[in-house]
């Protein structure tokens, strides 16, 4: 099967995740990120929390409604020197080739190097949720502690 090019056809990609957690972004922006589409986001604070340039994503919380961001992306879609203003973070950063998690080679290096992860509140840990689902993010947690994917603080231990 043929891979398609969209960002021949499509400047955006939705790249919304499954459920809203603290510190975890979806592989689905990085795999756009990588293809020069320009990702649209749930939550700005999660992306630039985890030092991700400001102007490479559009987030739905910067937008009173759906309506003010539909025009928002209605314009870039016709305003070519606007829109590439989202890809002026690359003559700082080198833009991926491709997207591939190097999680399993993180855990194998923190265990080579004797990294130990250090839970200092271990109910917390576990009964605290960490993640709203995306579709009721006002309503009850989506997961609670370990089931939630909080990488640079469980994970990369920071």
């Amino acid at each position: 099967m043929q891979k398609r090019n969209i960002s021949a056809t499509h400047r955006f990609y939705i790249s919304f995740e499954n459920s809203i957690c603290h510190d975890y972004i979806t592989e689905k922006f990085f795999k756009r990120v990588s293809q020069l589409l320009v990702p649209v986001v749930m939550k700005r604070g999660i992306y630039e929390d985890a030092g991700i340039p400001p102007r490479s994503f559009i987030a739905v919380d910067d937008y009173k409604s759906l309506k003010d961001l539909g025009n928002y992306l209605d314009l870039l879609r016709v305003n070519d020197k606007e829109y590439l203003r989202y890809f002026e973070w690359t003559e700082h950063f080198r833009k991926p080739e491709t997207y591939q998690s190097n999680a399993l080679c993180k855990l194998c290096e923190d265990i080579y190097n004797g990294r130990k992860l250090a839970v200092h509140d271990i109910k917390k840990y576990y009964e605290i949720g960490q993640c709203t689902d995306s579709d009721n993010p006002g309503g009850r947690p989506a997961c609670l502690g370990r089931s939630c994917h909080r990488t640079k603080n469980l994970i990369l231990g920071a």
